[in-house]
């Protein structure tokens, strides 16, 4: 967030922020386990992260981490680290509500870049509440304003306003949270090249190929199909669904969450 942006945002848009963190956060301290669905398999993992290297201990025989770059790093390992200062339950409590907090600080930040007003991003709070939540894709939750981010940087890049350095973070930064929305910064980046042809877009090519080194020695292991210890799993590696069942997709998974379904409803009484 730019000081510009900070300077004309005002102090209604502050109180207002703060407001709206308060009310819809204070939905992550309601009870000690959070009714995600997936939660449950992520903090199993993350607990690894310890258990998994203690000698001779049923989790170091099992497993074997891979500290190679990989996406989840963003959300796994913000959880770990409070998890130093309290257990992981109340990790995860934590990292959701800066996740609310942050998105429409990066999405107000893209619209200022834009030449949009940023105060419009408030309304995209509540709908921090969605299918991806519901189903404990935090990782994805979290992808979003880095992906905002990003496209800041980029734009800024583009425009000769900012550095490739913050270009390369940032992007580096997506890929450790979410390969699918790093994919799609990818997807934006190439079409912009190809559309544009110009020297201005051509130079971005430098400070992106940064997340292309990092996330190199995981894509060619999810490609070959092995993981663990290097044994080769059974079918394959990536399912690709087509874009335009992508698509079709992309507003429900936005709102299904309301649609009324007795899992659906259960999830919101619960939370």
């Amino acid at each position: 967030m730019n000081s510009s942006f900070l300077q004309r945002a005002g102090f209604a848009f502050w109180v207002l922020w703060g407001a709206l963190g308060v009310s819809l956060g204070a939905a992550f301290f309601q009870g000690p386990l959070l009714p995600l669905r997936d939660l449950p398999d992520h903090l199993a993992l993350i607990s690894l992260l310890d258990h998994g290297r203690i000698p001779e201990s049923v989790a170091n025989e099992h497993y074997l981490i891979q500290w190679t770059p990989v996406p989840y790093w963003v959300f796994y390992g913000s959880v770990w680290l409070l998890a130093r200062f309290m257990d992981y339950l109340q990790a995860v409590q934590w990292v959701l509500l800066l996740a609310l907090l942050l998105t429409p600080l990066a999405l107000a930040r893209l619209f200022h870049v834009c030449g949009r007003d940023g105060r419009w991003a408030l309304l995209s709070m509540p709908l921090f509440f969605n299918h991806n939540l519901m189903w404990g894709w935090i990782s994805y939750c979290l992808a979003i304003p880095i992906l905002a981010m990003a496209l800041s940087a980029w734009i800024e890049h583009q425009r000769k306003e900012g550095s490739g350095r913050a270009l390369a973070g940032w992007s580096c930064g997506l890929f450790l949270a979410h390969a699918q929305l790093a994919a799609f910064f990818a997807l934006i980046v190439l079409l912009r090249i190809l559309f544009s042809r110009t020297r201005t877009a051509l130079r971005s090519l430098i400070p992106l190929s940064a997340p292309v080194v990092l996330g190199l020695p995981w894509l060619i292991a999810r490609a070959l199909g092995t993981h663990g210890r290097g044994e080769t799993v059974a079918g394959d590696a990536v399912i690709f669904h087509d874009p335009v069942t992508r698509m079709k997709r992309l507003a429900d998974h936005m709102t299904n969450c309301y649609s009324g379904s007795l899992d659906d409803w259960l999830w919101l009484g619960t939370l």
